[in-house]
């Protein structure tokens, strides 16, 4: 049986991400999710600014950045008629916008770069 240090439960964003940092690091690990593949929907639309910020820091925002539709503001309308623009404008930031990518193409991102760096999502562990 295989020993680990760190036993990660989900293969959603912030699980692959903590996979990805742990094979970066040379942390036994493994991640175990218990569907049998990645979801082909979306729970989640955007990934934020500081978010992008951490991708950087990591080594891993090159196909974020060029996968993301950027967004810089919100526009809230009800019959034709704008009720309201919200600017995303974060201040000392690298990426002053909100980057559009649906959750199931950030898990796809962030499984692909798991990959490369030598990981693996253990899939359908129902019941195991």
């Amino acid at each position: 049986m295989n020993q680990f240090d760190v036993l990660i439960v989900g293969a959603g964003p912030v699980g692959l991400f903590l996979a990805h940092e742990m094979v970066r690091r040379q942390v036994r690990s493994a991640i175990v999710e218990q569907e049998p593949g990645q979801s082909e929907h979306s729970k989640a639309l955007a990934v934020m600014p500081r978010t992008m910020e951490v991708f950087e820091m990591a080594g891993i925002v090159e196909p974020f950045r060029r996968t993301a539709t950027p967004a810089r503001f919100a526009r809230i309308v009800a019959h034709q008629r704008e009720l309201a623009r919200i600017a995303f404008d974060p201040q000392n930031c690298d990426y002053p916008y909100v980057a559009m990518i649906p959750q199931n193409v950030t898990e796809r991102l962030l499984a692909e770069r798991l990959a490369a760096a030598g990981g693996a999502v253990q899939q359908d562990t129902r019941g195991h």
